[in-house]
């Protein structure tokens, strides 16, 4: 187990080494420039903590319903204290935007969601069938991946990356109703099958030595 564990580490290691390799090779050193450049050295969270003030203000004005889908950057406006400085459609943290545009009732539901995603999912990955739980456990991975980044970032508000989500969660929750049949099932059936060989064979050698 330490040396599978070891190996994983440093194929990791291998892996962050070749993106790190690659984005210099292709980007240049203006990549690393423009991503560090972001950073603001008064504030290394480039104005989130800011953003995500003001959305607590909303989330604590509104708390049970939310002020409503789509009216952020209209609420965040009275809860702004740099006003004019943002102009801010999304708060940098779908979490925190979804109880500020929901409410308590919204997190409720998509909590909901989220749990029965992942009930589903470790269902689904815990098939006897290879393909299918490889299936599952990939795209549930992703799918973790994307909620890790919503924590800083509006990722689900973006529609290729609410699209894409979605598109994991389907692969890593669709039914049995396209997966190869049990394993269990195709064992009996192929005893059945063997057993009726037997039988038949049986049979002919009964009539071959009575002929």
């Amino acid at each position: 187990r330490i040396r599978s564990m070891l190996g994983r580490v440093a194929l990791g290691s291998v892996l962050v080494v070749a993106i790190f390799t690659s984005v210099l090779f292709f980007g240049g050193e203006g990549s690393l420039s423009r991503l560090v450049g972001t950073v603001n050295q008064d504030d290394p969270t480039t104005g989130r903590l800011h953003f995500w003030e003001g959305t607590l203000e909303i989330i604590r004005e509104r708390p049970l319903t939310g002020v409503g889908l789509g009216a952020f950057s209209v609420a965040y406006t009275r809860h702004d204290t740099r006003p004019g400085v943002f102009r801010l459609e999304q708060a940098h943290n779908d979490y925190l935007q979804l109880l500020s545009d929901a409410g308590i009732v919204g997190a409720a539901l998509g909590l909901l969601f989220v749990g029965a995603l992942f009930r589903v999912a470790l269902k689904r990955a815990a098939s006897r069938d290879k393909f299918r739980s490889g299936v599952a456990r990939g795209a549930l991975a992703g799918c973790f991946a994307v909620l890790v980044h919503s924590f800083f970032d509006f990722t689900l508000h973006t529609t290729a990356n609410a699209l894409l989500f979605l598109l994991l969660a389907a692969l890593a929750t669709i039914n049995g109703r396209t997966e190869e049949p049990d394993l269990e099932q195709h064992d009996q059936q192929r005893r059945r099958r063997r057993r009726r060989r037997s039988s038949q064979q049986g049979t002919d050698h009964t009539n071959a030595a009575q002929a």
